[in-house]
């Protein structure tokens, strides 16, 4: 259903613990650790960064990285 509507335009703000399968239905993804921004990327780039498994396993991230879009 979420799918559905992001395909017909409506944007979606998805909170959810689950990265890896949010991640395969998001087009952008941002990640917040301890409420300052630490990745921001296509979601699809996200996905394989070494970073996020430092984030869920309680290690931390270099400085946010972004790419533009």
């Amino acid at each position: 259903m979420l799918r559905a509507l992001a395909d017909a335009g409506t944007t979606v703000l998805m909170v959810e613990q689950n990265v890896r399968t949010a991640l395969k239905y998001a087009n952008r993804a941002l990640v917040l650790e301890m409420g300052r921004l630490a990745l921001d990327r296509p979601a699809s780039e996200l996905l394989h960064d070494p970073n996020l498994n430092r984030l869920f396993l309680g290690g931390h991230a270099p400085a946010a990285t972004t790419t533009n879009a």
